[in-house]
């Protein structure tokens, strides 16, 4: 976690000559965030996707997507521990053919 900044100030407080100690600390805490970025950029990007993330990717609402769903307008999901999950490469396929419904949908991946 970053230090809060509040706290980087602390060392002028407690000496007249403290830009030395608070640019040690200002270093250390932008090589930590370096880090972290770092370790963001490998992370693996999701391939599946709850209601919210499908719903960022269609620009509409999370309840528009859960009753597209339900009214078997979208691909089926997949079903996580509970968690009702979409795959990023079925959706993108599903949009670049039309979004058809559900059983058109079933339909075409069907056919050899």
């Amino acid at each position: 976690m970053l230090p809060d900044p509040v706290a980087l100030r602390a060392p002028l407080k407690r000496r007249r000559c403290g830009i030395r100690g608070l640019l040690a600390r200002l270093d250390a805490t932008l090589a930590a965030l370096a880090r972290r970025l770092d370790a963001a950029d490998r992370r693996p990007v999701a391939e599946l996707l709850d209601a919210d993330g499908v719903a960022a990717m269609l620009s509409v609402s999370a309840r528009s997507v859960r009753a597209m769903n339900a009214a078997d307008e979208m691909p089926r999901p997949i079903r996580v521990r509970g968690r009702v999950l979409w795959a990023v490469a079925e959706l993108r396929e599903w949009i670049a053919g039309g979004a058809p419904t559900r059983a058109e949908w079933e339909a075409r991946r069907k056919r050899p």
